[in-house]
């Protein structure tokens, strides 16, 4: 979570006037500045190395500088500070990436503690129909590949007032009506966001997390501790092991290019999809063959009925 300026800064997060400086410990980004060394908001501490706002430089060699040749040692977040996000001086991630301690602050920071508040602050009424909300929004797990909390929280929502059967087959019929350029009232749904490979399985996780917080073992404990427990017993990863995975650039962009289809509930991206053996994988599996049994067996969701 980034910490909200009381006082107005300058590009690179240098206080416009002396008056933001006085009796302010935290600055840009959250981070601590170093007075006593550097003066008055000339550094910040990101952990790693000292940042100066004056010239949108590190003070120090990015401690990771052998894993990018390309770029400078010094420069912040690649010289694009818009896309790209440096948490920490080591390496700069992209903005849209999350990992589960910082959607469990989130989750606090917003006093969250149904999957209602939770839909509604990813952004969505319904499932199809996004509204803006939080933006960091997608997870990876090697065991169940990239998913995107806004399928995720509205999936899981949806599932609470109606089936979880039921969720699944609308979040289909959802993705054709997009493939189609059909969308009610809305006029015509961008074809580029149909069937993309981390949509189904989003929903299934959802849908899961719903069952989950139905189980013995979700009783007692609040929402954001039933919500971390959950995704980490799925794999999902925390900051720096989520830079570290192999299928880290192969997250889904803001739909600029046409990501690959997947119109089943298999993960793609997964290198460790045969490893889902934990009590929470189980969960899902069996309700997913459940589902697919249901249907006549029918894997490939392209023409729901």
């Amino acid at each position: 979570m980034h910490l909200t300026l009381t006082y107005p800064t300058l590009p690179g997060g240098r206080f416009f006037t002396k008056e933001g400086v006085r009796g302010y410990r935290f600055g840009f980004n959250g981070k601590e500045k170093v007075d006593e060394v550097y003066g008055d908001a000339n550094a910040y501490d990101f952990g790693a190395r000292l940042y100066d706002p004056r010239l949108g430089r590190w003070l120090a060699v990015d401690p990771l500088a052998a894993k990018f040749p390309d770029s400078s040692p010094y420069s912040f977040s690649y010289n694009n500070p818009i896309y790209w996000i440096d948490s920490d001086g080591k390496e700069p991630i992209k903005p849209q990436v999350t990992g589960v301690s910082t959607l469990v602050v989130i989750i606090n920071h917003f006093n969250v503690n149904d999957l209602t508040s939770l839909r509604n602050l990813f952004g969505s009424n319904a499932i199809g129909q996004n509204t803006g909300g939080i933006n960091q929004r997608y997870m990876y797990s090697s065991k169940w590949g990239w998913v995107d909390m806004k399928h995720v929280s509205m999936a899981a929502a949806s599932a609470d007032k109606t089936s979880a059967k039921g969720t699944l087959k609308r979040g289909e019929a959802t993705e054709l009506r997009q493939e189609y350029g059909y969308w009610p009232n809305s006029g015509q749904e961008s074809k580029s966001s149909a069937w993309n490979y981390e949509d189904l399985v989003s929903n299934l996780i959802g849908v899961g997390f719903e069952m989950y917080l139905e189980t013995d073992a979700a009783q007692g404990k609040s929402f954001a501790e039933n919500f971390e427990y959950y995704m980490k017993d799925l794999g999902f990863m925390d900051f720096p092991e989520i830079n570290a995975a192999e299928e880290f650039n192969k997250l889904p962009e803001e739909y600029q290019t046409s990501p690959p289809e997947n119109r089943t509930y298999n993960p793609l991206n997964a290198p460790d999809s045969d490893k889902r053996d934990s009590e929470t994988d189980k969960m899902i599996l069996e309700f997913k063959e459940e589902y697919i049994s249901d249907d006549g067996g029918k894997e490939d969701r392209s023409k729901p009925n």
